[in-house]
């Protein structure tokens, strides 16, 4: 019974889409003047208000009324298709006692509107929420048969993932602009602001604020975390910012060892650890190397050998004044001094300089004090 109940829909709304073709051939069965009649002429067709139906079934009006046909489950709501002169639009489903304004599915030349009235410029419209149910592989692709290319949204089979595929590069549009707000290539560099991005995140902005022309990243997580990381070749030495749990933001630097060989902090100390840091140079020779002028207020230096309180000790081999003019004499330097051609090469040590001139100043004082002696003594005889 079901299936002769569904073979007979069928054929209701096969042939209720032939509502205005041409007459032809003879119905086996048809309602003149309200009553029903037959004929014998062989033909299997039916009609209801024609003699001759060119379908298996058939439904026509020829007054002003649209031509519907309704079935009813008692005491249930009934279930309509129609169509109507005045709209001209094949209308299928909508309950309730009288024939709907609007079907749930409605066809006008070709257009089809589901649960709206059909569009002249889309194939199809839709006013409410549209679902794909699959078990498995789901999409849902846009293709254009004049140059091939083709848009697909879809869920893969084997995961819950999503996926938007395009054929050629990718555009996302807001506020019915025709520019781009973000452009992927076939190669999958993605560009924002721009349609041309020169390396895999390319962004360009306009914006005349100062702050509106970055890349901005808030995070509530109270704990310590990443903010932006980056790794090489997959070792897991993560570098990038990152987010302390005392509110402070670190910029990390870490080798292919994971070691640290940087760590910037906006609020705190910040080191380098990972070799010769320039300043103005791109080869640094020491673990810093300026190349300029540094402005300081005060430099503190760490001494690695002893301070040259050891030319008071008594046993110490105090140069004679007569020994020290030969040796000027014939180096045109001080002794231990570098020479003014060494210091040109090789360029001055701050920290052994400022020691030897002090042991040089102990040196000249102790000659001073040699000499006060000497004058006193000679005082004391006149």
């Amino acid at each position: 019974m079901k299936f002769a109940f569904e073979k007979l829909f069928l054929l209701i709304i096969i042939s209720t889409c032939t509502l205005l073709l041409p007459l032809s051939s003879s119905a086996q069965l048809y309602a003149p003047s309200g009553s029903v009649a037959g004929v014998t002429n062989g033909t299997t067709n039916v009609g209801i208000g024609t003699p001759a139906p060119p379908s298996t079934l058939m439904i026509y009006s020829n007054t002003s009324e649209p031509s519907s046909f309704a079935i009813q489950h008692s005491p249930g709501t009934r279930f309509w298709i129609s169509h109507s002169n005045a709209d001209d639009i094949f209308k299928i489903g909508g309950t309730g006692s009288t024939r709907p304004s609007m079907g749930a599915i409605n066809i006008k030349w070709g257009n089809v509107g589901i649960g709206t009235e059909p569009l002249s410029s889309k194939k199809m419209v839709v006013n409410g929420s549209v679902g794909i149910i699959t078990s498995g592989y789901a999409d849902l692709s846009l293709e254009r048969t004049d140059n091939d290319s083709k848009l697909t949204l879809g869920i893969t089979s084997n995961s819950e993932e999503g996926f938007i595929s395009s054929k050629g590069e990718l555009k996302f549009l807001t506020n019915l602009s025709t520019t781009p707000k973000m452009f992927i290539t076939k190669g999958g560099d993605v560009g924002i602001g721009t349609t041309l991005p020169s390396a895999i995140l390319n962004i360009v902005n306009n914006k005349t604020e100062p702050y509106q022309n970055s890349v901005r990243i808030d995070s509530n997580n109270p704990s310590e975390h990443w903010l932006i990381t980056a790794q090489s070749n997959g070792k897991g030495n993560y570098s990038g910012l990152f987010a302390p749990a005392t509110n402070n933001i670190s910029l990390l630097l870490r080798d292919a060892s994971k070691v640290v060989g940087a760590k910037i902090n906006s609020n705190g100390p910040s080191y380098f650890n990972g070799g010769n840091v320039g300043i103005g140079t791109t080869s640094p020779d020491e673990m810093l190397s300026v190349n300029g002028t540094v402005h300081a207020k005060e430099v503190r230096v760490d001494l690695d050998f002893p301070a040259p309180d050891y030319v008071f000790e008594q046993d110490y081999p105090l140069m004679s004044l007569s020994e020290t003019e030969k040796y000027i004499q014939a180096n045109k330097h001080l002794p231990e001094v570098p020479s003014a051609k060494e210091m040109e090469q090789n360029g001055v040590k701050l920290l052994e300089m400022n020691m030897l001139l002090l042991k040089k100043v102990e040196e000249l004082t102790l000659h001073v004090i040699s000499l006060e002696k000497e004058v006193q003594t000679l005082k004391s005889k006149e």
